[in-house]
């Protein structure tokens, strides 16, 4: 950055001033620095600038006074602002030697700093988007993965918008090839064991796709997150109780051990000779005292019992 134009433009006329440049005390410089300051509210002078500028002992003093508050600025700042961005620092004084200083250096900096804080921001966000799509385009082949793929894509999208990033860029991202992925799941074949939930998901996804063509700005990546969120789980849960047994319901509660088959026969060895007859005495003295046989839970129960009493 070779230049930073500080402008000034009243009713008589528009001028520029280089503030990287070594200032030169010209009349014309003191009224383009008067000119700016106090059209940026700067209180350096009790009259309007209109006034001001028709007299030229009005242009000194309020320079003068910009001056002092330039300079108690710099003196609590200096050090600080050359640790804190030493290139932008060195860039701003260049032109100057170290006993004088710029009297716009601070100025400058912040100039400067603000100036490149744009292109780092679209710099993150392309970094972004970039890994968004990297998780867009992930693999997600089993139902069990769904809840998964959409969480991450989630997690980006929110900093993306934390960002500053624009809904339809992100959508325009995500939600194409997201119901396209999600969709195929119709097509899956019943050799797997999740076709069903697989094929769940994709009618909704499918759904939700046919409703985009129609009118995309009907359909936010937030409405379809939620849903197929929501499907997928439940897909799910039903699939463990349908497969797996709900062990909260009846079924859990009344599955029996039946009398006369060991430990050793379900794959767990002994730790010491007599562990399961003695687990197995436990169950035939409950089923002849409550009448009925023991459940898992109290096969469970005593023989953690017999294994603390042999340990």
């Amino acid at each position: 950055m070779t230049s930073i134009m500080l402008s000034a433009k009243d009713s008589n006329a528009s001028r520029k001033l280089d503030i990287l440049a070594a200032f030169e005390d010209t009349t014309t410089n003191r009224e383009i620095v008067v000119c700016r300051a106090m059209s940026c509210k700067a209180p350096i002078h009790a009259e309007k600038w209109d006034d001001v500028v028709k007299d030229q002992d009005k242009i000194d003093a309020a320079f003068y006074q910009l001056c002092t508050y330039l300079n108690e600025f710099n003196s609590q700042m200096t050090n600080a602002i050359a640790k804190a961005a030493p290139v932008q620092h060195a860039v701003a004084e260049a032109k100057y030697d170290d006993d004088l200083g710029n009297p716009f250096g601070r100025i400058a900096v912040y100039h400067i700093l603000t100036a490149t804080a744009e292109k780092h921001q679209q710099k993150n966000l392309d970094a972004m988007l970039e890994q968004l799509s990297e998780y867009v385009a992930s693999e997600c082949k089993r139902a069990v993965d769904v809840g998964g793929y959409l969480e991450r894509i989630q997690i980006q999208y929110l900093e993306l918008i934390k960002a500053k990033e624009t809904l339809p860029v992100l959508h325009s991202r995500i939600l194409p090839r997201v119901l396209g992925k999600l969709s195929d799941g119709r097509h899956v074949g019943s050799e797997r064991m999740d076709f069903a939930e697989g094929q769940k998901i994709g009618e909704k996804a499918c759904e939700w796709q046919t409703l985009r063509d129609e009118d995309a700005t009907r359909v936010s990546w937030e409405d379809v997150y939620l849903d197929l969120a929501s499907t997928d789980e439940h897909v799910l849960t039903h699939c463990i109780k349908s497969h797996g047994g709900d062990p909260t319901g009846p079924a859990g509660r009344s599955v029996r051990f039946p009398v006369g088959v060991g430990f050793m026969d379900m794959g767990v060895e002994n730790f010491e000779d007599g562990c399961d007859e003695q687990a197995l005495g436990l169950a035939a003295q409950y089923e002849s005292t409550f009448g009925k046989p023991a459940t898992v839970q109290m096969m469970i129960i005593a023989f953690i019992i017999t294994l603390g009493e042999i340990m």
